[in-house]
C-alpha cells in the first residue's frame, strides 16, 4: 500500500501517524505521572519508584516507548522532583494474575 502511495502522500501519513504517537505518549505520561504524584510520600534518587511496563504497543511502536519516558522525566523528576525507572518485563500480567490467584485460595 505505501509502495503505491505518492512522495507527498507518504509524508502525510508520516507526519499524521507521528501525531498519533505523540497523543499517545502524552495521554499514557500523563495517567502514570497522575499515580505517581498522587501515591508519593518520600521519594528519594536513591529510591526510584518502579514504573513496569509491558505490552507489545508500547514496546514496538516507533518511539512511543522512548517518548513517554521522556516526558515522564520533563513531568515527574524536574517539575515535581519524583523519580523513577522504568521496568520492562514479559508476561507481568500473567506473573501478577498468577501469584494473586495463589495468594487468594
Amino acid at each position: 500500500l505505501v509502495e503505491e502511495m505518492t512522495e507527498e502522500e507518504q509524508k502525510s501519513l508520516h507526519y499524521v501517524l507521528n501525531l498519533i504517537i505523540e497523543r499517545d505518549a502524552n495521554l499514557c505520561a500523563s495517567l502514570i505521572g497522575a499515580c505517581c504524584i498522587k501515591n508519593t510520600y518520600n521519594n528519594a534518587k536513591e529510591c526510584p519508584i518502579a514504573i513496569a511496563i509491558e505490552g507489545s504497543t508500547i514496546l514496538k511502536t516507533y518511539q512511543l516507548h522512548s517518548k513517554i519516558e521522556q516526558k515522564l522525566k520533563f513531568d515527574l523528576t524536574k517539575k515535581h522532583n519524583i523519580y523513577f525507572e522504568i521496568i520492562t518485563m514479559e508476561n507481568a500480567t500473567f506473573i501478577g494474575s498468577a501469584i494473586l490467584s495463589l495468594l487468594h485460595r
